[in-house]
């Protein structure tokens, strides 16, 4: 099935991440066993090997464990196990790999490529969180209380203290502190310039190429042209520092469109955004 569908996906012109995207049992097996979990992983990319191997190196690209949930060292030696396993098979695909633990664009800094000639280092951007994730719903998080921050925003910004005014009013000192926190700098388009010029030094230093497989703001309460100006200029940091760029994702709280289901119902000022000027 997984084969299929990629090959669908590859016959209508898209480039593919078969990405290794750990939840559920394995989260906990990380969390309980990291050894054994690790295994696991190993487990599974042995028997997905013979898949990416038939299928086109230049369309397909196997990502080998998103947001590695482990310590920088851990993840470093299981990296090049799933590096050597992918290899026995796959010796011409892209190898994709991203900093543990949150796969976040400041924990490239200290982590080195792979011994590999052929790979991409994979980033993520979500910050500041408090606005890209202000009203989640999937957990208890001081997230799923913050709503209605704007983009861009300081501590003094009028928006901002009344956020944290009405936080405060009803005790709710973990989420304004975590506003405070970070909004601690300001968050403006060049704040976002500066990480991903960060980013592009990195790439240079190395001599691997980089891509921003994930960045994205909920859709749950804030407003559209707070949005669209952060997922414009994140986008367009990234263009101008060489870094592709993917959004995630389509049509859940992060998405720019009602229901994969229908054409129907685009977000025309996330499309503008991310395609636009």
């Amino acid at each position: 099935r997984i084969q299929n569908g990629i090959r669908d996906l590859v016959g209508l012109g898209f480039s593919v991440l078969l990405d290794m995207h750990p939840s559920g049992k394995l989260v906990a097996a990380f969390r309980n066993d990291p050894e054994a979990a690790g295994g696991q992983v190993l487990q599974a990319w042995t028997a997905l090997r013979v898949v990416v191997a038939d299928l086109p190196a230049d369309w397909v690209y196997p990502e080998l464990l998103n947001e590695p949930p482990m310590e920088r060292t851990n993840w470093l030696a299981l990296r090049e196990q799933i590096a050597a396993t992918l290899r026995a098979t796959c010796p011409l695909h892209t190898l994709v790999w991203g900093p543990a633990r949150f796969q976040g664009i400041w924990e490239i800094a200290d982590t080195p490529p792979l011994a590999d000639d052929n790979q991409i280092a994979a980033v993520h951007y979500y910050a500041p969180m408090a606005f890209t994730h202000q009203c989640e719903n999937w957990d208890a998080s001081p997230l799923a209380r913050i709503a209605n921050l704007p983009f861009p925003a300081t501590r003094g910004t009028p928006a901002v203290s009344q956020v944290l005014s009405k936080l405060r009013a009803t005790g709710d000192e973990e989420a304004a502190n975590l506003v405070e926190d970070e909004l601690s700098a300001p968050w403006t388009e060049a704040r976002i310039a500066a990480d991903f010029a960060d980013v592009a030094r990195w790439s240079a230093t190395h001599g691997c190429p980089v891509m921003l497989n994930e960045f994205g703001v909920l859709n749950f309460c804030v407003d559209a042209d707070s949005r669209a100006s952060w997922v414009r200029a994140v986008r367009k940091a990234a263009e101008a520092n060489h870094v592709a760029w993917i959004y995630w994702e389509l049509d859940q709280g992060f998405g720019f469109i009602r229901s994969r289901l229908s054409v129907e119902g685009f977000d025309d000022s996330m499309i503008a955004a991310l395609l636009g000027g």
